[in-house]
């Protein structure tokens, strides 16, 4: 919040504590008070394709979070896509900056891999 004070004869801004204009000695003051705010609004979607006797052959997450990045104040945008279909099934991540939309990863591998790799980090 900024609180700017200015004379109320000839308009010229003033420092708290001052009493009276040092260019027309008015003793009129003028207050003006500004605030700013901002909302955001991020949306997620998980989708999962079934296939009657086969289970989830298609799953894609599309998501905000937080990143661990320091720079990256806005978040980022995860995208997750698992492919069961094709053979191998496939494994694919994409991670932008979610103010510039700038990769910051990306990552496609098997998904027999990914878990692989997923267990040694735990």
């Amino acid at each position: 919040m900024t609180t700017v004070i200015k004379c109320g004869n000839c308009g010229e801004i003033l420092y708290e504590g001052v009493r009276v204009c040092p260019k027309c000695g008015s003793s009129k003051k003028d207050y003006s008070v500004s605030a700013k705010s901002g909302i955001s609004v991020s949306t997620d979607m998980k989708m999962k394709h079934k296939r009657v006797g086969k289970g989830t052959i298609h799953e894609e997450v599309n998501r905000h979070k937080k990143s661990a990045d320091s720079k990256l104040t806005k978040g980022v945008r995860e995208i997750i896509t698992i492919d069961r279909e094709k053979k191998p099934s496939t494994w694919d991540q994409t991670v932008t900056d979610a103010e510039s939309g700038e990769i910051t990863h990306e990552e496609h591998t098997t998904l027999k891999e990914h878990n692989e790799s997923k267990k040694h980090r735990n």
